[in-house]
């Protein structure tokens, strides 16, 4: 110790400041518990004093620190805005007892009386340095804060719990509380912020993000999307491929899907699906973010369809799935199907309704095509993202009528499979009960590793297409279904009625046909009639191109282009007499009900 020159003895506050010397909390708060049943003055102000006993009281205070493992130089626990650090803490107190002021102190290293709170800082440090307590501090590194970040949106602070490592909102108390936990101080100094304050100021200047949402495709943490910073508080979970063996699950997708083994046309919906079901689990893997090709599964009960999207496909695809019932009728709210990397439909009577058909029609081009979708969340502010996103719906044959029509935007926008109805192959699981369902999925579940490693590296190239990763493979019965349920023969039908031709082919563009069938003042029924059924030019082209490309009409309906400007002219061939005397009752019963 150096005393030369009265020199004043190190401060420890500032060494501690400077040296990142820190003690665990819990060891400091006992030392200040034991120290408090500590007396330093047994007298009143006016009383004797010859009792108290103040540099022994001292010693025990020192040997307790030493017990400890606590340092001089770390810091008093105290609620109190001013720092102080162990040592100046027990200088004040000495000093500020009476008993020891003006005493004067005859050791054999230590010779000195105590008329200044210099000289008690002196005695202090004699003493540590005889009895061996520590006057260096424990180094370690500084207290390492929680990872926070400002929410914009909300004006809050985004945290993680510590139990289960959830993101969550806090506000700056519960916030600033983390902070203490771990260490940081909240008691300011002259003229300064507290390190808790500072750290909490630091966040807001450097970490803040526009908003934390979930967001389909993302991992957990911080995303540039569209101009946004976004945090991601709860990303996707991956399956890891593991070599070995998927029998269940491989048998279920062959025996739903498989129309006849052995041939390509038979395996061709099979093949289709799982082709889909890989080349969205390497966009998903390599944060390839997008849309694809819808995909409808059609079959009867004990086809295992919904077994097959709930289970097999959504665990493979980050295992979140939402229902997509309210969006596609129409809602504008989607905050579960944002974070959501499948998007399913399994209850077809939503659409029941022609225009709800149509909507599903728009919004499956938005969600095949379309890389942004609008997130319209409850009581929030719009924005646009890039989730990832696959779509499945879940149909029985009787509910085709829900299938929106085969327009040529749509055409190539969705697979349409054909499931049917099937037992397990013997030696495995049969297909379950109510009750002997949980042991069913925990097998395929066990299985999923194993499929997914053979499905990454399988070949199957031959459904593969470069738009949208799939042909977008239609089952031909079901298209032959779906026309018949679509009123596309009846629309031909009321169509060449209204055009009144005794011709048996008649060639012209969409625009002179819906002339001639709205300017008919031979027959203003049929101009009625007419917006009706084909609403406008427009509506009336889409509806013809439909036409030329179903199998029932595409040998009656034709199209090629003409003229200079290449327009596209329509050759309708008209349907036999028998068959044009049924449009026209079909006609005249559509007047009198007033159909709109």
């Amino acid at each position: 110790m150096n005393l030369e020159n009265n020199a004043p003895p190190p401060d420890p506050a500032a060494t501690l400041l400077s040296g990142s010397m820190v003690r665990p909390k819990d060891r400091l708060n006992e030392l200040k518990e034991r120290y408090e049943t500590l007396v330093w003055c047994r007298a009143g102000r006016d009383a004797d004093h010859d009792c108290c006993e103040p540099f022994k009281v001292l010693d025990d205070a020192l040997k307790i620190a030493k017990e400890l493992g606590c340092s001089i130089l770390d810091p008093w626990p105290s609620k109190k805005s001013e720092r102080l650090m162990v040592g100046q803490y027990l200088t004040s107190r000495l000093w500020n007892c009476e008993c020891a002021r003006g005493e004067e102190i005859k050791e054999e290293k230590f010779t000195k009386t105590l008329d200044t709170p210099l000289h008690a800082a002196e005695y202090l440090l004699w003493r540590v340095k005889e009895l061996g307590v520590s006057d260096q501090g424990v180094e370690r590194p500084a207290p390492e804060p929680p990872k926070m970040y400002w929410d914009v949106s909300v004006q809050k602070y985004c945290v993680k719990r510590s139990g289960d490592g959830e993101w969550q909102h806090e506000n700056k108390e519960n916030a600033a509380d983390r902070l203490i936990e771990v260490g940081l101080d909240p008691h300011p100094g002259k003229n300064e912020l507290s390190e808790v304050n500072q750290e909490l100021l630091n966040v807001r200047n450097h970490d803040a993000v526009d908003v934390m949402m979930k967001l389909a495709g993302y991992p957990e943490g911080v995303h540039q999307i569209n101009g946004l910073t976004i945090l991601v508080p709860k990303g996707y979970k991956l399956i890891q491929p593991v070599k070995g063996e998927a029998l269940h699950v491989n048998a279920i997708l062959r025996k739903s899907l498989v129309k006849q083994e052995g041939t390509f046309e038979g395996e061709q919906g099979y093949g289709s699906f799982l082709r889909h079901l890989q080349s969205s689990c390497l966009c998903l893997r390599e944060g390839y973010r997008s849309g694809s090709l819808a995909t409808f599964l059609v079959g009867p009960q004990g086809s295992a369809k919904t077994f097959i999207v709930k289970h097999i496909v959504t665990p493979l695809l980050g295992g979140r799935r939402a229902n997509a019932k309210e969006y596609l009728s129409g809602s504008a709210f989607n905050d579960e199907l944002i974070y959501s990397e499948v998007w399913f439909l399994d209850d077809a009577s939503i659409l029941d309704d022609p225009r709800d058909r149509r909507k599903l029609g728009g919004r499956i081009k938005a969600v095949v095509a379309d890389p942004d979708v609008p997130y319209r969340g409850l009581y929030k502010s719009q924005m646009t993202v890039q989730p990832f996103r696959r779509f499945f719906a879940c149909l029985n044959a009787d509910d085709l009528e829900a299938m929106p029509a085969l327009a040529e935007s749509l055409e190539d926008k969705y697979l349409l499979l054909s499931t049917q109805k099937f037992t397990m192959p013997e030696g495995l699981m049969p297909l379950p009960t109510v009750e002997q369902r949980p042991v069913f999925e925990a097998q395929v579940r066990s299985e999923l590793p194993a499929f997914l490693d053979w499905l990454l590296n399988a070949d199957l190239s031959a459904y593969a297409d470069d738009r949208f990763g799939t042909k977008a493979y239609k089952a031909p019965d079901l298209v032959l279904a779906h026309e018949e349920s679509s009123g596309l023969q009846g629309q031909y039908l009321v169509l060449c009625e209204l055009l009144n031709t005794d011709k048996d082919a008649i060639e012209m563009t969409a625009a002179e046909m819906w002339a001639q069938m709205v300017t008919d003042t031979f027959h203003p029924a049929n101009a009625t009639q007419a917006r009706a059924e084909f609403k406008s030019v427009i509506k009336l082209g889409q509806i013809l191109g439909v036409m030329s490309r179903s199998k029932q009409l595409s040998e009656l309906v034709s199209s090629r282009r003409l003229g200079k400007r290449g327009d596209r002219y329509w050759t309708i061939r008209m349907p036999k007499r028998t068959d044009r005397r049924s449009a026209r009752t079909d006609c005249s019963t559509l007047r009198e009900e007033g159909h709109e």
